[in-house]
């Protein structure tokens, strides 16, 4: 799945019906709360294709919507089609820290804002992102804003 087909899910994205797992629900692989690690606390709800929670398709994308449910990210797997992630049945509203137990490289890019288009890419030299919009790689982790505001009043 493209961009294009990216853009057409954020026009149905109101249709969806998802459920919502809160941090003290079970994880979804594993089936037990202690094995989930809280990588932040409070990130909120993400909309997450059932195929990577079941195992079947690995991340491949991930976008930032302005508004919408949760915290506004919304994860696809490499074996998604339009048709699949069309169908509500095949989403899921999940804390943010469950994908984060499934892929721990999506903690980089969390602070990201609104309209952030990411390809997840994992090769011999690790775990990142690409930015769609400017091809720019990210491999390290983005600052909280207001810990960017912090430093940049300590100067």
């Amino acid at each position: 799945m493209g961009p294009q087909s990216r853009n057409s899910f954020y026009c149905t994205f109101w249709q969806i019906r998802v459920r919502y797992m809160q941090r003290h629900t079970l994880l979804w692989r594993t089936g037990r709360k202690s094995d989930m690690k809280e990588y932040i606390k409070g990130a909120g709800g993400t909309v997450v294709s059932k195929s990577i929670l079941e195992g079947t398709s690995r991340l491949r994308w991930f976008f930032r919507q302005e508004a919408g449910h949760g915290n506004g990210w919304i994860a696809f797997g490499d074996k998604d089609t339009q048709e699949y992630v069309d169908n509500p049945d095949n989403m899921a509203v999940v804390d943010f820290n469950v994908l984060a137990n499934i892929e721990p490289a999506v903690v980089n890019v969390f602070y990201l804002p609104a309209g952030t288009d990411l390809e997840f890419r994992s090769d011999g030299t690790g775990a990142y992102f690409i930015n769609t919009q400017t091809g720019e790689e990210i491999r390290e982790r983005a600052k909280n804003p207001l810990q960017e505001a912090f430093d940049r009043n300590l100067k």
